[in-house]
């Protein structure tokens, strides 16, 4: 349940202010006070961590897109580590026919290598994030 806010706050800005803060609510999804409130939640978090740290506040769509990415990453890495499980136990209890080996092992590392990807991806997006400051608002 969100908190009951209390305090109100006028701010007078300026013509350039005004449109750089109404380009920032369009491209994060977010209100005006949505938007301030999660500089000053960033700000905050910044000056906690020692200072000089760098807070990265995401926008709705941008922190959306980035944890489909790690679960999907989570759900690869589950699926290859239990063909691999399942391949080994074969092998221990019964012994397995080469061609059988073989075909489950190229399966095994297709997955793995859809795991690679996936964390090159959420590497380059992070590295994009970094890049631009984004306001997440929820």
């Amino acid at each position: 349940m969100p908190r009951r806010r209390q305090r109100h706050l006028h701010v007078m800005l300026s013509d350039g202010e005004a449109a750089a803060l109404g380009r920032l609510c369009e491209a994060s999804g977010s209100t005006p006070s949505e938007a301030v409130r999660q500089m000053i939640v960033a700000s905050d978090a910044a000056e906690s961590a020692g200072g000089g740290t760098t807070v990265v506040v995401l926008d709705r769509a941008s922190y959306a897109k980035h944890v489909r990415c790690v679960r999907g990453l989570g759900t690869l890495l589950n699926q290859s580590t239990r063909s691999l499980n399942a391949i080994a136990k074969a092998v221990r209890e019964h012994g397995v026919d080469e061609l059988d080996l073989l075909e489950a092992m190229e399966g095994a590392g297709r997955l793995q290598a859809a795991t690679l990807t996936g964390v090159s991806e959420v590497r380059e997006a992070e590295a994009a994030i970094m890049g631009r400051p984004t306001v997440r608002g929820w």
